[in-house]
């Protein structure tokens, strides 16, 4: 009988061959010029060093940072949840991959009658059946079903890793909005200290008489001291609000007590020059839109295959015997082995409907892809020409601080000797502590900017 298998399958697919011709294949994937990587950025970034970095989280002086990161990755439960979802995508391409296999089913049965007296009474006859179905992949299309599932579940693969790797873009900026709100909040207590101060040496000026020191001068300190102390206030609201993100994006209950280092990250490295742009093809979401592009044109195949005649091979054995142990038996053992080829006839277009159908969803993630490269370009772009612009801000906001603290220091002294008016002194206060609050600000959106570059690179350098 094992001689036979082959026999039938071979004529089946000579007479398939006679009565059909192959489907086209899909039309190959196209993308536009301007979506496809180049060599290099349009965005330039005149004198940067061309020091490797040692990966993107190392780029940042703070170990603070990368073990809430760590922690982050381990214990966030939208993760888990896409864990379990890319789980999911693997265990159905290995349910899809059975279709190439042969299916089998055995059944035991046994004769039942009845009796009044006792109830139901087994008997002595037995019946077991081995039934085995399988399909001949001639055209290739359970294939090509099988291949478009296994890219599904890669691309479901690469939906986790681009999950992770926002998540750990997600910590990294908490942790940086958090460590801003710490150093904004302490800087505005010190600037309560620096009005009290300026409200005593007006009120007694005032109170001593001094020329040019009026009312006024001590109602305008009093309300400087005010401000200053509202602004405490919305720090602390900051902090506290940074504190429950990041313990949120860490698993943690929000309870506002995360302890952090206490100050800004430096950077340990700077961008390399001549970056290629080929870096964006290993960014989870470009290579999970490829992967369900690759799906698509997989399952167009199948579906232009499945106008083609089917081919089947149907096994079964049956034994009945009054004793279990006379089951291979061959007087008792029945054999048959049927082949059948099938080929569609009428269905109302549906086959044809569904050809179409995956040719318009195969052009549709096509048009992502596009769009989802495009969209990686703009950010990485974006994220290079920022560190520029930054990194020119910081300088600039440095010497603002200079020199508004230095001002500030001038102001004192001359009001102490009664050469200005309260004016000025508490218009330098307040740009001393302005350039300081925007230097601040202007730091961490360094540190954002990298991590938002690290994020569009799809990771470090």
């Amino acid at each position: 009988m094992s001689s036979l298998i082959p026999q039938l399958l071979t004529a089946a697919a000579a007479a398939a061959l006679c009565a059909c011709h192959a489907p086209s294949e899909s039309p190959a994937l196209e993308l536009e010029e301007k979506a496809q990587p180049g060599n290099a950025w349009a965005a330039s970034l005149p004198g940067v060093s061309k020091a490797e970095p040692l990966g993107w989280l190392e780029q940042f002086d703070d170990a603070g940072m990368r073990a809430a990161v760590r922690e982050a990755v381990v214990g966030n439960p939208d993760l888990k949840a896409a864990a379990a979802r890319m789980k999911q995508a693997r265990i159905r391409s290995v349910r899809d991959g059975a279709a190439r296999l042969p299916e089998v089913n055995a059944g035991l049965r046994s004769g039942q009658s009845g009796d009044t007296a006792t109830g139901w009474n087994l008997s002595d006859d037995y019946a077991l059946s081995l039934d085995v179905s399988w399909e001949a992949d001639v055209w290739g299309r359970v294939r090509d079903s099988v291949s478009a599932s296994l890219a599904g579940a890669q691309a479901a693969e690469a939906d986790f890793a681009a999950a992770r790797l926002s998540l750990a873009a997600n910590a990294a900026r908490a942790w940086c909005n958090l460590l801003e709100a710490e150093a904004q909040l302490a800087l505005a207590k010190q600037t309560v200290e620096t009005f009290r101060t300026g409200l005593n040496l007006v009120d007694g000026a005032q109170r001593r008489g001094v020329p040019d020191v009026t009312a006024l001068d001590v109602r305008l300190a009093r309300s400087s001291l005010a401000a200053s102390e509202s602004n405490v206030q919305g720090r602390l609201r900051s902090r506290d609000e940074a504190q429950r993100v990041l313990e949120s994006l860490l698993g943690r209950y929000p309870s506002g007590k995360i302890a952090t280092s206490g100050r800004l990250p430096s950077l340990r490295r700077e961008i390399p020059a001549g970056m290629p742009s080929t870096l964006l093809l290993r960014r989870p979401d470009i290579i999970a839109a490829e992967r369900r592009v690759a799906a698509a044109v997989q399952d167009e195949k199948a579906a232009r295959k499945a106008l083609l005649p089917s081919i089947r091979l149907t096994g079964g054995l049956r034994s009945t015997s009054p004793e279990l142990s006379g089951l291979l038996n061959e007087r008792t053992l029945i054999a048959n082995l049927v082949q059948s080829l099938a080929q569609p006839v009428y269905r109302g277009g549906a086959l044809r409907a569904e050809v179409a159908l995956s040719a318009a969803q195969r052009e549709e993630l096509a048009s992502r892809y596009a769009s989802v490269a495009l969209t990686a370009f703009r950010e990485v772009e974006t994220a290079m020409a920022a560190e520029h612009f930054v990194a020119a801000q910081i300088q600039s906001q440095e010497t603002f601080v200079e020199e508004s603290l230095q001002a500030e220091k001038l102001a004192l002294s001359e009001f102490s000797k009664g050469l200005t008016d309260a004016l000025r002194l508490l218009e330098s206060q307040r740009r001393a502590f302005d350039s300081r609050s925007g230097l601040l600000r202007a730091q961490n959106q360094r540190l954002q900017t990298r991590i938002d570059l690290c994020l569009a690179l799809g990771g470090g350098f």
